[in-house]
């Protein structure tokens, strides 16, 4: 590796938050047309919480972070749906709840 290459995966390795949110992110928005919006709001908010939270205490949040995450997908459709008449994609699994 070059110096220049070298340095910047290291500026990345040190932004690791940054980088695994727009990548989860990118995955967000390129499934949830197909996936659904409830599903994939759940998963991206699941693992935007983990990515968030120290290494050392992923194991302690895992129930947390899963039921925050089903709620506030389905919270967030509901608001969305009901509330401001928003169209969401429900996706192959048909969870227009």
């Amino acid at each position: 590796r070059t110096a220049e290459g070298a340095s910047l995966w290291a500026a990345l390795a040190e932004k690791r938050e940054v980088v695994a949110s727009f990548i989860a992110l990118a995955l967000y928005a390129a499934f949830m047309g197909s996936i659904g919006f409830v599903i994939t709001t759940t998963v991206y908010v699941f693992a935007q919480i983990l990515i968030l939270t120290p290494k050392e205490r992923w194991i302690s949040n895992i129930i947390p972070a899963a039921i925050t995450a089903v709620i506030a997908g389905c919270l967030l459709f509901y608001i969305f749906r009901s509330t401001l008449n928003v169209l969401l994609p429900v996706g192959v699994f048909g969870l227009g709840l």
